[in-house]
């Protein structure tokens, strides 16, 4: 999803939903319990994300837009591990993909953002993600908001 500067509103016809999948650590009664204990939540955009941080970012991030200071705002982009034009196949036979949480350009430059939790915590494949995603694509700016 992306927004035209235009208008304000959505207008990319793909969307980049995360998974619908749950991460699940515990069952409590009859409800889940996610990974992390962050809560689902939509913005004043309509957009869902991931965590309430996420959604605060989401709302920076189009306030930036809309005044002019990024471009090319794109939610959850997703980018896929290419190597010698073949892409990257795990054991399960998946291809390796990276979702990040948001996509713009502040002054020329491609930036991609992920945002974790207070403490930063990132899971262990995360770093390996990063890592990989410089190394083959050294055009983007990759940064993890806390």
């Amino acid at each position: 999803m992306a927004l035209s500067r235009a208008t304000g509103k959505d207008y990319h016809p793909q969307v980049f939903e995360p998974s619908a999948l749950v991460s699940v650590v515990a069952r409590q009664g009859s409800a889940i319990v996610p990974r992390y204990f962050a809560k689902k939540t939509t913005c004043a955009m309509g957009h869902k994300h991931d965590s309430k941080r996420e959604a605060a970012r989401c709302a920076e991030l189009v306030t930036l837009f809309r005044a002019g200071k990024i471009d090319s705002l794109v939610f959850h982009p997703v980018h896929e591990f290419v190597i010698n034009g073949h892409a990257v196949v795990m054991a399960n036979g998946h291809k390796m993909k990276f979702t990040l949480d948001f996509g713009y350009t502040e002054n020329g430059q491609t930036v991609v953002e992920d945002v974790k939790s207070k403490t930063g915590y990132l899971s262990r494949d995360v770093p390996v993600k990063i890592a990989l995603l410089k190394h083959l694509r050294p055009d983007l700016e990759v940064r993890i908001v806390k």
